[in-house]
């Protein structure tokens, strides 16, 4: 047999193993990141303080004095999101029920937040975490503001600051709330954010947001 003919066949018997190697783990990585992909509501399983992690204890515990001293009320501790990415969260309420905070741990990554709700549907919440990608959250009905050297009391104020400033600019107002709506604001916020990443193609559908029915 021609030595040429030869050293061909010897190249396609090794290399369709491998292509096919590489075809089955590149289809792998699809399944795994379709997976990963897929939109989950938020489960809020009440959580005792004393299932928390030490680290996410430690955090919970550090902010709550700084909430409470500006007359947030501690609603309770849930479990947004199980094992092997946990997602868990301390929610508190505002006196005047336009503003909820959550202090978070998100699989190790921990954060304050603010969040309100406009009449008009727009969910705005401002963050100690450091910015992401202005993918999503830049326009409404969805605005993310990042202030990450800030202190408990200086988020609270940026966040008071920013929900005027976006009420004045669309002629809205910030709904009002029940602190048993906490739960269904996150929720909202939630699927808000993953109906933007499904617009861009970065995720799954979700099931379409659901206004929250708030005291105006």
């Amino acid at each position: 047999m021609n030595p040429i003919i030869t050293l061909s066949i010897i190249v396609i018997l090794v290399a369709l193993p491998l292509a096919i190697l590489s075809f089955a783990a590149l289809v792998h990585t699809v399944r795994q990141f379709a997976a990963r992909g897929k939109y989950r509501d938020y489960t809020f399983e009440p959580l005792d303080p004393s299932a928390l992690r030490r680290a996410t204890a430690r955090w919970f515990e550090r902010h709550t004095p700084d909430l409470e001293s500006l007359g947030f009320h501690r609603i309770g501790d849930y479990r947004l999101q199980p094992d092997p990415v946990r997602f868990d969260v301390r929610f508190f309420a505002a006196p005047q029920r336009d503003v909820f905070a959550t202090i978070e741990d998100y699989n190790g990554t921990q954060t304050v937040t603010m969040a309100s709700v406009l009449e008009d549907g727009t969910y705005m919440e401002t963050s100690i975490m450091r910015p992401l990608p202005r993918t999503v959250g830049a326009e409404p009905p969805l605005l993310f503001h990042y202030a990450p050297k800030a202190t408990v009391a200086e988020l609270h104020e940026q966040h008071l600051d920013h929900v005027r400033r976006a009420a004045e600019q669309q002629g809205t107002r910030p709904m009002q709330f029940d602190p048993d709506q906490a739960t269904e604001i996150a929720q909202y916020g939630h699927r808000l954010l993953h109906w933007a990443m499904f617009e861009k193609g970065m995720t799954a559908e979700p099931p379409a947001p659901r206004e929250p029915m708030l005291v105006a």
